[in-house]
């Protein structure tokens, strides 16, 4: 399962991804990264592995880089 977050600017920026990820059969873990290089062609991707039908909730937040929340999302997937 693939994630991707794609900026609407044009300008390239770095952010800070936190994310949460819950899996229906173990394996939950958490997250915190600076992307650099962040552009419409450089998007931030995140990938998570999943067995068979699997449920798993994914809980998103972007910060610009002056610590804004710009961007967040509460998902699953099943």
């Amino acid at each position: 399962m693939v994630l991707s977050i794609i900026p609407t600017s044009d300008t390239i920026s770095d952010y800070t991804v936190s994310y949460d990820i819950e899996k229906q059969y173990g394996g939950n873990y958490s997250r915190e990264e600076v992307v650099e290089g962040v552009s419409p062609e450089n998007p931030i991707v995140i990938t998570v592995s999943r067995m068979g039908d699997e449920w798993v909730d994914i809980f998103v937040q972007v910060y610009g880089e002056d610590g804004t929340l710009v961007w967040e999302s509460d998902s699953g997937y099943a």
